[in-house]
């Protein structure tokens, strides 16, 4: 009976250039996106009529988020590769994106701000690894 070994799949690499505009593009969306609702703040702040210290607290939020991914998930793109989480970092900004847009109480506002956190972590993890391997890939002359 034949043996067979492993399939590898083939998959497209990003060097040099094109890898660093990968990580420039990944990062640029992904703190746009994690920015994009600080204007409706003052709006949100005065429809569900919370105070100064609720804002700063939703403010702060964002960093329950982004230490959990770092600790949690810190390693996450060198188990299920850099485009993957990539692209998980995407979506859960645009996730975040969709709770900040259909809030209807401070609640909401706290999980998008979480996941705000976590959505940035994990991007910017990612980026800095693809970065990383890139830079310590290529050969020294």
């Amino acid at each position: 009976m034949a043996q067979l070994g492993p399939v590898r799949a083939y998959r497209a690499e990003l060097h040099g250039p094109s890898a660093l505009a990968a990580v420039a593009v990944l990062l640029g969306v992904a703190f746009g996106l994690s920015t994009l609702i600080t204007p409706l703040y003052v709006i949100y702040q005065q429809t569900f009529g919370f105070s100064q210290i609720t804002l700063t607290l939703i403010y702060a939020a964002y960093a329950i988020g982004n230490i959990a991914a770092l600790l949690l998930f810190g390693h996450v793109s060198d188990y299920v590769g850099r485009r993957p989480a990539a692209l998980s970092a995407i979506a859960t900004l645009m996730i975040a994106a969709f709770v900040f847009l259909f809030a209807n109480g401070v609640a909401a506002l706290y999980i998008g701000r979480i996941l705000s956190g976590l959505g940035i972590a994990i991007a910017s993890g990612t980026g800095n690894a693809w970065l990383g391997a890139r830079v310590t890939a290529t050969p020294t002359s």
